[in-house]
């Protein structure tokens, strides 16, 4: 049900809803905690009073984004309140970008993950530009024709929108979770490792907006910088704001 009318309308009734899908070694090992909530509510209140969002990488990652249009979404493992979701394993925070505001570059690197739809690590790097919201260039070798591909076959132009923008807060996300254990086991850990930046591209219903396609791709990436307003908050990979520490 995630991205639909349904499910956004369950939830305005008060129903909470806990998403449990992962592996039950993993259900253990991500099991939520207090310190955990902590770094993810405080990561959510930084985000939600941003105005602007810039992610940079050695690997030639440059993207600026404007935001405030849709709220802060976070995710801590549990719902413990009427109308909250959340996802069982999770630990992260994210919005979406203000539509059309989208400009830059991102560059997929090598050992990045693609956890929707593919599971697999990035062998060859991807140049992605961006200009007013939408991908308008994809270029590399295997992955880049992987990609573009995927986001084409639905003859959908939003699919190549930018979607959910955030980052990794859980001290136990694995990425090497595609290399340890079989792919499906990365539902949560790929999305969660801390200091991840998430980029994905489709649909924004999640966040109320009107954008419903099946164009989604998600690539938690390694070793990005992110701003918010100026201010660093990951700095290559890493969390460097004290109460985002879980």
């Amino acid at each position: 049900p995630l991205f639909t009318r349904e499910l956004r309308e369950i939830m305005q009734a008060g129903t909470r809803v806990l998403m449990v899908i992962d592996h039950p070694d993993d259900l253990e090992r991500l099991f939520p905690t207090p310190g955990l909530r902590r770094a993810v509510e405080a990561a959510g209140r930084r985000l939600g009073a941003a105005r602007e969002m810039r992610v940079t990488s050695a690997a030639g990652t440059d993207l600026r984004v404007q935001l405030g249009e849709y709220p802060t979404m976070i995710q801590y493992g549990y719902a413990d309140a009427p109308g909250r979701f959340d996802h069982w394993g999770a630990g992260h925070a994210h919005t979406f970008p203000n539509e059309g505001s989208a400009e830059g570059m991102v560059i997929n690197n090598v050992g990045d993950m693609v956890v929707l739809p593919f599971y697999r690590y990035v062998q060859d790097p991807i140049k992605v530009t961006i200009r007013e919201g939408y991908i308008r260039k994809i270029e590399g070798g295997l992955d880049a024709l992987l990609m573009r591909d995927w986001l084409e076959g639905w003859n959908d132009p939003e699919g190549f929108a930018t979607s959910h923008l955030g980052w990794g807060l859980h001290p136990k996300g694995q990425w090497n979770c595609m290399a340890l254990y079989s792919p499906e086991r990365c539902l949560a850990h790929g999305r969660v490792f801390a200091g991840n930046f998430l980029f994905s591209t489709g649909p924004n219903t999640q966040g109320g907006g009107t954008r419903t396609t099946p164009g989604h791709y998600d690539v938690p990436m390694r070793e990005c910088s992110i701003y918010l307003d100026g201010e660093l908050v990951v700095d290559t990979g890493k969390i460097v704001i004290p109460e985002m520490q879980a």
